[in-house]
């Protein structure tokens, strides 16, 4: 056979085997032919006909089987990587349930809220002479009815008697 192709059983010479099928040769190199792939779906396999490594759409891979994307997405802890075509346990998202892909997350744990596809603590409810810090609520500075903010600065509306300044400061007089 010319560089490049393999002599067959059957005598013919070919450059490779068609999807679904692997070339098994003898020890020696000969008598080869293209024998199928022993799983269902599988559009490349391997080593003993029983590894898949790529399947036929829109089946995807997981651990050398074609399954459903469905099967897949169907495991909280799973997801069908677009690209690859195969079916990848999700990565450790921070508090997340459930991904979405591997950056990110589609279910939270429970005292977590969505914020562009990742996990973070729901914010406290705090009263309006309080602000929110680091998910605690705190108090606003003495010199602020309502503020947004730990200083003097910070305030949006001041105590009766007072003026709000651009600045964000309340002052008695102007």
């Amino acid at each position: 056979c010319p560089t490049g192709k393999t002599l067959m059983k059957d005598g013919t010479c070919v450059s490779g085997c068609p999807n679904g099928t692997l070339m098994v040769c003898d020890a020696q190199g000969k008598n080869c032919e293209c024998k199928p792939c022993e799983k269902n779906d599988c559009d490349k396999c391997v080593n003993d006909l029983s590894q898949c490594t790529t399947c036929t759409p829109p089946k995807v891979l997981k651990n050398g089987v074609c399954i459903t994307p469905e099967e897949c997405t169907n495991n909280p802890q799973t997801f069908v990587d677009p690209i690859t075509k195969k079916c990848e346990p999700c990565p450790v998202l921070e508090n997340c349930e459930e991904c979405l892909n591997s950056t990110d997350c589609k279910k939270c744990k429970s005292g977590f809220i969505m914020e562009k596809g990742k996990c973070v603590p729901i914010p406290p409810t705090c009263t309006e002479q309080q602000y929110i810090e680091n998910g605690e609520c705190k108090n606003c500075s003495l010199t602020c009815d309502k503020c947004k903010g730990a200083l003097d600065t910070d305030c949006t509306s001041c105590p009766t008697g007072k003026t709000l300044m651009k600045d964000g400061t309340c002052v008695s007089g102007c």
